[in-house]
């Protein structure tokens, strides 16, 4: 679930960002620039808490943690890994 809000959030600051620099609309940047900060905070200190327990190694854990960097990721890290752990 929190894979899936950082993903969410990311999309729309940058649809945001598209909106404002390319069809010079409104600058939404600014609320949606920190929202999504706390987000994949959220989302990165979830995934070193849990790592021991879901027996992730170095090579999980980047690949996680990279996810977040890009778009799409993190609805990829939460179905892969919740289908891989249940």
């Amino acid at each position: 679930m929190v894979a899936s809000f950082e993903a969410i959030s990311y999309l729309f600051l940058l649809l945001a960002v598209v909106v404002h620099r390319v069809l010079d609309g409104p600058d939404a940047v600014g609320v949606l620039g920190p929202i999504h900060g706390i987000a994949f905070l959220v989302y990165l200190g979830l995934a070193l808490q849990i790592r021991a327990d879901q027996g992730w190694g170095l090579r999980t854990t980047v690949v996680v943690i990279l996810a977040a960097a890009v778009p799409l990721g993190g609805f990829w890290a939460g179905r892969h890994l919740g289908e891989e752990h249940r």
